[in-house]
């Protein structure tokens, strides 16, 4: 078994049977079947009603309130109890199977609530999928592309609610989140101050206190660290994999990159392409042993 967390997920993970429910249930409706009968899928579940109580087979609870969502992973054994204000509970819920290098992969090791208050973006990617695949036929490229929006905006809903968990990440947050997303600019210290309303100096400060780096030490870290993700995993060019990153001489894209991990990207590429081949030829049988 292997955890992809959310927030982590990348192009080594894949996604099949993506189905979205619309459920309507009775208030104090309790629902037992994933008792006796795991689940078969993994699930995430969006809450719509007042409160929602999961149950685990130990006695062990969860509770849910509106706008929270679940993930329900596949085998979980459980019960679900529904309340609500009006006379019927809604929820939704997307099905799906997750692998990562050709095994099971799972976004915790348990039915976790990922995230609280989900901003009004995830629960219409909910309510997309569950309605392109209510039909009898539905197009997969939508229903995929539909499911990894909605991915992402958990991803995004979950790393905001973990920085707001810490003070000092708080009050970074706007800059950190700026720095993430646009790795390939070279943003001023001075803008990146505004926007946590600090000067620059008190900025550079605090940064450096709670990341260990310089804001162009971070932005550094970030670019190569995603060089290595490009140079893994796609035929991109040295070229272009350093232009999209920001750095304009390819030179001294490979320089940098050379001082930081200790190989050329040309080399980087070479041995992981190397490793991946033995792993994926591991479970093969040598020349030596097959049929002539």
């Amino acid at each position: 078994m292997q955890i992809v967390p959310v927030s982590r997920i990348d192009d080594n993970v894949s996604f099949r049977g993506i189905c979205g429910l619309c459920q309507s249930w009775r208030d104090r409706e309790t629902y037992g079947g994933y008792l006796t009968a795991p689940r078969q899928h993994h699930g995430l579940f969006e809450i719509r009603c007042r409160e929602v109580v999961i149950t685990d087979a130990a006695g062990d609870s969860l509770r849910c309130r509106c706008g929270d969502v679940v993930y329900l992973p596949k085998g979980a054994v459980y019960k679900t109890t529904f309340l609500s204000d009006t006379p019927t509970a809604e929820t939704l819920l997307v099905n799906f199977d997750a692998f990562a290098h050709g095994s099971e992969a799972f976004f915790a090791d348990g039915i976790r609530k990922l995230t609280t208050l989900a901003p009004p973006a995830v629960a219409d990617c909910f309510a997309e999928i569950a309605a392109l695949t209510r039909g009898a036929v539905a197009g997969a490229t939508y229903v995929l592309s539909a499911f990894y929006r909605l991915l992402g905006l958990l991803g995004d809903a979950i790393e905001r609610e973990r920085l707001a968990a810490d003070s000092r990440a708080a009050e970074l947050y706007p800059a950190l989140d700026y720095l993430n997303r646009h790795i390939d600019e070279n943003t001023g210290i001075a803008r990146l101050g505004r926007m946590c309303a600090m000067s620059e100096t008190n900025f550079r400060k605090r940064f450096k206190a709670y990341t260990g780096l310089a804001p162009a030490q971070y932005r550094l870290r970030a670019r190569l660290e995603k060089a290595e993700r490009l140079l893994a995993d796609s035929d991109a060019t040295i070229e272009s994999i350093a232009l999209d990153l920001g750095f304009y001489d390819t030179a001294y894209f490979c320089k940098v990159f050379r001082r930081q991990t200790g190989r050329t990207p040309v080399r980087y590429r070479r041995e992981y392409a190397a490793a991946d081949a033995q792993k994926s030829g591991a479970s093969r049988p040598d020349d030596k042993d097959a049929p002539h």
